[in-house]
């Protein structure tokens, strides 16, 4: 068994290891105390070999012998994002997942491991959930939990009071026009804000209607980032939308963000989603989905859009 914050070695940072505009591996920046997440406890089937690593480290991971552990500098930033509840809830969710390129193919054969080693299933997602007391889904959010106290990853949402939005507005396709919008301020105003400046983006959206068109959108995301922010008009390198059965990153987004997304709606839930949602909600005790984080919390922001007028488009 592997205690949580081996994560926390493996990541290579102390805390979040991330300079105050998200620099990975570059030193300094946010610790672990400006995370919303509870002690760290034991979770099975995580590289067995790291285990002896997480007895000589802190919760903060602040040890001597971490901070001769760093990472190189990332170069590229791979930026997984979905969205959940946008047909029938009040608040409708887009999330997204920022991942560093040396952390990515340690995280994809952890999570592979975790799903073989509870049996499934093909496809770990919200709506996939079941009761079974050995769930792959339980260990996505310990997984999830401790990859962003360890620093692995980033993760924002954006919620929106759907009903209070003229989806005519948005287009002809309407309510998914809506969201793809969301979409594209999603990318702009945390990937790009966050990243832009540093790295290549490399943005992996689920694929579907709502994510189609943002490929067509690097140049006004580029011309945006550029007058908003100051980021470099290359900074985002392609935008593929990616097959989630196949992409288990994804998979690892949708769980705790149809959870977090249930949780906003206060939906009421019965057997294993609610299970699921309780499960989150202990994971983070501390995290008040109606109140929006701080614009410059990196590590985990939700950012509640508040319309300024009764009925409005997705622009405002």
């Amino acid at each position: 068994m592997v205690v949580l914050a081996v994560m926390v070695r493996r990541a290579g940072h102390c805390g979040g290891g991330v300079a105050e505009m998200g620099r990975w591996g570059k030193g300094g920046g946010i610790s672990c105390s400006d995370l919303p997440i509870p002690q760290a406890k034991p979770i099975p089937n995580l590289t067995p070999n790291l285990a002896c690593w997480g007895s000589t480290l802190s919760r903060c991971g602040c040890s001597a012998l971490l901070l001769h552990m760093r990472k190189p500098g990332a170069k590229v930033v791979y930026y997984f994002c979905d969205e959940s509840s946008y047909v029938t809830d009040e608040f409708m969710s887009v999330g997204g997942l920022a991942v560093p390129d040396y952390n990515l193919a340690r995280i994809v054969a952890d999570l592979h491991a975790i799903k073989n080693s509870k049996g499934g299933p093909s496809e770990t997602k919200w709506n996939s959930v079941k009761s079974r007391r050995d769930s792959a889904h339980k260990a996505f959010v310990d997984y999830f939990r401790a990859g962003l106290e360890a620093g692995d990853f980033h993760f924002h949402v954006r919620f929106a009071p759907f009903s209070e939005y003229d989806h005519k507005i948005s287009g002809p396709k309407q309510r998914i026009d809506t969201t793809s919008k969301m979409h594209f301020q999603l990318l702009l105003h945390r990937a790009i804000r966050f990243y832009g400046k540093h790295y290549k983006l490399r943005i992996r959206p689920d694929n579907g209607d709502c994510t189609s068109a943002l490929v067509d959108q690097i140049s006004k995301l580029h011309t945006w980032g550029a007058t908003n922010y100051g980021c470099k008009h290359d900074c985002i390198e392609n935008i593929e939308p990616r097959d989630s059965k196949r992409e288990v990153m994804l998979q690892l987004l949708d769980v705790p963000l149809g959870a977090f997304t249930a949780l906003r709606n206060q939906r009421e839930l019965i057997g294993a989603k609610r299970e699921l949602a309780d499960y989150v909600q202990a994971a983070f005790p501390s995290v008040n989905l109606k109140n929006s984080t701080h614009m410059e919390a990196m590590k985990f922001n939700v950012w509640n859009v508040k319309p300024s007028g009764p009925r409005r488009g997705p622009w405002g």
